[in-house]
């Protein structure tokens, strides 16, 4: 399988739903002749796709809000950064401090996991705290809904962060961020 079929396969769903849900059969449409004439073709009505939420619940009565992007805009998205893969790992990846690096796996469960196993992180944190005077935490709970998108386009290609270079579509940082909102008002599509 291509890397974009194993990253529909096993990415595209967040890994915290049940396993009834996957992404195999989606993974082989969206990747055939016929699957991506019909996905190429799709265009949504107002230039937005809206995920689907699903709300996973968590010990002691809290949940967690997971949001499903629509199968036109993950394949798009896949195959936008399958496209540019070796490029966005090395960028992800280079970090000497960050544990939770990314690297790509057709035989694991996740197509793109962590460098380092879940399974074994008590450990890595106990070698890297050992030598220590001090101990920093955060709270990081919230951080996806309160990330600011356009700072992702500016951390892959950083000429984004010169005003001029906002509305160059060739740089890589702004593929697939669609039409903002003030876009949508000038007619401006996918």
């Amino acid at each position: 399988m291509s890397i974009e079929g194993t990253v529909l396969a096993k990415g595209y769903f967040p890994k915290e739903l049940p396993p009834a849900f996957f992404t195999k059969r989606f993974a082989s449409y969206a990747t055939s002749k016929a699957g991506r004439r019909v996905l190429s073709s799709y265009r949504p009505r107002d230039g937005f796709t809206e995920p689907v939420n699903y709300r996973l619940a968590l010990p002691g009565g809290e949940q967690r809000l997971l949001r499903i992007p629509h199968p036109f805009s993950y394949q798009h998205l896949a195959s936008i950064v399958t496209r540019n893969f070796s490029r966005l790992l090395a960028k992800a990846g280079a970090s000497h401090i960050s544990k939770s690096r990314p690297v790509f796996a057709a035989n694991r469960h996740r197509a793109i996991s962590t460098a380092i196993n879940p399974a074994n992180l008590s450990r890595e944190r106990a070698c890297a705290r050992a030598g220590s005077a001090f101990l920093l935490k955060t709270d990081i709970s919230q951080f996806y809904p309160g990330l600011y998108t356009h700072a992702v386009g500016w951390a892959v290609d950083p000429k984004l962060r010169i005003r001029s270079n906002w509305r160059n579509g060739g740089l890589l940082g702004k593929k697939n961020n669609g039409p903002s909102r003030e876009d949508k008002s000038r007619n401006t599509h996918w």
